[in-house]
């Protein structure tokens, strides 16, 4: 007489094989903040995005468009940093268990996450000491530090890492 399988049985048999594993650990992992829930190209998307004061969009926190202390747009940059671990730890292991879950679009998220919090960073440093010697060449220019810009140069740059090529940055930059 056969017996069938329990749905239990069935259940703990999916939990057993390591790419059902990394899918319930991702979905545990991504919901931390908004920059780990996005899609890989939504994020890129949003990283290299300029700020514009007026846009409808106010690209989700991003953008420091007025003086403000260091304290309000700390959040933002943990967030960032929070995605880019995250990010950065999960293309890994699925790189290394060879899960097809792409190499390039998660290695431009993680770099665009850098390098925008660099980005941010400047851009409040610049908003903040607009007289600086390192701002001269600004002008007193509010506008003159674009943080979507260092998101694509650590994009680049984190590409060229992985791949072991100089050419991501001939692409990105031409």
């Amino acid at each position: 007489m056969l017996v069938r399988q329990s749905s239990i049985d069935h259940f703990w048999t999916i939990l057993n094989n390591v790419p059902s594993q990394v899918t319930i650990v991702t979905t545990l992992l991504c919901f931390l903040n908004p920059f780990t829930r996005m899609g890989g190209t939504e994020l890129v998307y949003n990283l290299f995005r300029e700020c514009k004061p007026n846009a409808v969009n106010q690209h989700l926190g991003l953008c420091v468009f007025e003086l403000v202390p260091f304290s309000q747009i700390l959040p933002i940059m943990q967030a960032l940093l929070i995605a880019m671990a995250v990010k950065g730890t999960l293309t890994i292991v699925t790189f290394g268990i060879k899960v097809p879950a792409g190499i390039f679009i998660p290695t431009l998220g993680v770099g665009a996450c850098a390098g925008r919090v660099l980005g941010i960073a400047v851009q409040w440093a610049q908003r903040t000491y607009p007289s600086s010697r390192v701002f001269a060449a600004c002008g007193g220019d509010q506008d003159c530090v674009v943080p979507g810009l260092y998101a694509m140069v650590g994009a680049a740059s984190t590409l060229s890492g992985v791949t072991v090529s100089t050419s991501p940055h001939f692409i990105f930059y031409t």
